[in-house]
């Protein structure tokens, strides 16, 4: 490692002038020199150094949770050749095994590692995936390009992509993208990969999700539990502005924040405390074409009642009037 001088310019950026008077020269502007800084770095580890080694154990760490996946693929399938025989040779002495081969892999890995099952489970069904279905991600992840972050958006991918060209073209494309990227900035391309390659499957991927919905309440310390659920973008939506709108009717010296206030107002509405002070049905589940039909023909039909009512209700008026008017004249008069 040098520890001599070293120019700090690449910290700065590459702000370069064009070539000056035609020539093909590029200078660098006054202010740009001035910020250069000359560092010493004589003795202990300067920040540099620091950065390469931070990159190079993330790096290590990668590659520790892809060979972590690929061992419990490993002992997976090995527990579950070991439970095939197992379940033979029981069958031939004739006794119930009771069991699936690899039914309990998941559950021994959880105990080895002190982690949970569904944890393990999750690991072992994303590498064999990304194994299967895009094998240069896998070997990525192995080499320690990519993280567990990573090859978890990958896996998400894949699984929402049903052709099997489609998940041949993430598996080429996908590797260039993931080792310069965030895993957020991940996320945002690959869903925008796929609504462009499979835009005919959109519809089926928004009913898919849709009915894998839930709510769910977990328990936390000192009395507070965690609310959570997996909701329509449109019901979202509107929850969120009634809840907004609830939380603004509070009187001026309310000592609450706003998201105290949101927190109350919802325990309230689903508690049937207060109401959610909006007259407006949001039925934002059907189609709104087809409900604006079903409403205008509710209208017609409506007024097509109260007429046949007018017209039954003049109906007998006029006879009224005509047996009044008989009554009133002689008898010899009357029809």
């Amino acid at each position: 490692m040098a520890t001599g001088p070293q120019w700090r310019v690449a910290a700065l950026g590459t702000c370069w002038w064009p070539p000056v008077f035609g020539l093909g020269v590029t200078v660098v502007p006054m202010f740009y020199v001035l910020f250069m800084q000359r560092s010493t770095q004589p003795t202990g580890v300067g920040p540099v150094a620091l950065i390469d080694e931070l990159v190079s154990q993330q790096r290590v760490l990668a590659k520790a949770q892809a060979r972590n996946a690929a061992l419990m693929l490993e002992f997976s399938d090995a527990r579950r050749s070991q439970d095939r025989q197992a379940i033979a040779e029981r069958k031939t002495d004739g006794h119930d095994p009771r069991y699936r081969a690899g039914e309990f892999a998941a559950m021994e890995i959880a105990l080895a590692m002190r982690a949970s099952k569904h944890t393990a489970q999750r690991t072992m069904s994303m590498a064999r995936r990304l194994q299967q279905e895009a094998p240069d991600a896998w070997d990525c992840w192995q080499a320690g390009d990519i993280d567990h972050d990573k090859a978890i958006r990958i896996n998400r991918a894949l699984r929402r992509l049903p052709r099997d060209a489609s998940k041949d073209l993430l598996n080429t494309l996908v590797v260039d993208v993931a080792v310069c990227r965030t895993p957020e900035l991940l996320g945002r391309w690959l869903n925008q990969f796929i609504a462009r390659v499979e835009p005919d499957q959109q519809n089926e991927r928004m009913h898919r999700c849709i009915q894998d919905r839930y709510v769910s309440v977990r328990p936390d310390i000192d009395g507070i539990s965690f609310l959570s659920a997996a909701i329509s973008s449109v019901d979202a939506t509107a929850a969120d502005q009634v809840l907004t709108a609830l939380a603004a009717t509070a009187g001026p010296g309310d000592p609450r924040t706003r998201q105290q206030r949101r927190a109350d107002a919802l325990v309230d509405v689903l508690l049937g405390r207060v109401s959610n002070g909006c007259h407006v049905t949001w039925d934002t589940n059907d189609d709104s074409d087809e409900r604006q039909r079903r409403q205008r023909r509710q209208r017609r039909q409506r007024r097509q009642r109260r007429q046949r009512r007018q017209r039954r209700r003049s109906r007998r008026q006029r006879r009224r009037c005509r047996r009044r008017r008989q009554r009133r004249r002689p008898r010899g008069q009357r029809r």
